[in-house]
């Protein structure tokens, strides 16, 4: 296979819930800007369910900023046979990983709301510890949930959101400070959230899932942030 070394390459893949791209690119995330430049795509969806299983399947958000360089289902596609799969979360809306033929092999939902910096400390522990000779590699991926935080489906505030990346940010070193080889780094969302953003006339709308709030097609319930980098601790 052509360029077959680029699918042994490890990779973490980030999302925080509700993460809307103004608010991240407003937020002091030193961490972060160590992996890449941040653009602005689109989510697939404006609720969980349906964005992470367009992921795990290797469907780009709109506007992926890097085709022709190695389209991302080249790299994330868990069926690809040697990939070690692990999942961490507290949303419950990924445990259909632990179903069916193609279900991952570690699937851990049993977290608090607010363990992003224990997540990404047993993402570190696994990305050092799966076995390498029955592996060639793996993808460790999480939705962290710091970020639904205040994400109300009748009020809002955005500080609040910007205060919760800027506290995922300054754990990122727990993880960073572990990647030993190259790796492959992927920090997103899987959508946005509306915190009384406007219509054209006036109306204000509040959350992101359909089946709750007031929720109508706003552009700001699908902008996220995208970061993607190749990164070895130095």
């Amino acid at each position: 296979m052509k360029n077959d070394n680029k699918f042994k390459i490890d990779i973490i893949f980030i999302m925080m819930d509700c993460c809307r791209y103004d608010n991240f690119m407003e937020a002091e995330t030193p961490n972060f800007d160590k992996i890449g430049k941040t653009h602005k795509v689109y989510s697939q969806a404006c609720w969980t369910l349906p964005s992470i299983y367009a992921l795990t399947k290797g469907v780009p958000p709109l506007n992926y900023p890097f085709k022709g360089k190695g389209n991302i289902s080249d790299y994330i596609k868990p069926q690809r046979k040697g990939t070690y799969t692990a999942m961490f979360s507290h949303n419950p809306h990924a445990g259909f990983l632990k179903e069916g033929k193609l279900a991952w092999d570690y699937v851990n939902l049993h977290y608090k709301r607010d363990d992003s910096k224990k997540i990404l400390t047993d993402m570190a522990n696994h990305l050092n510890t799966y076995n390498r000779i029955k592996y060639n590699r793996c993808v460790l991926m999480c939705l962290l949930m710091e970020t639904h935080r205040n994400c109300s489906v009748k009020y809002g505030d955005r500080k609040v959101q910007i205060k919760n990346i800027e506290d995922i940010d300054s754990y990122m070193p727990v993880l960073l400070d572990k990647v030993k080889r190259k790796t492959k780094i992927i920090i997103t969302a899987d959508h946005a959230h509306l915190f009384g953003d406007k219509t054209e006339s006036g109306e204000k709308l509040y959350g992101h899932d359909p089946r709750t709030g007031n929720v109508k097609f706003h552009p700001k319930l699908f902008e996220i942030p995208y970061i993607e980098g190749n990164y070895i601790c130095k």
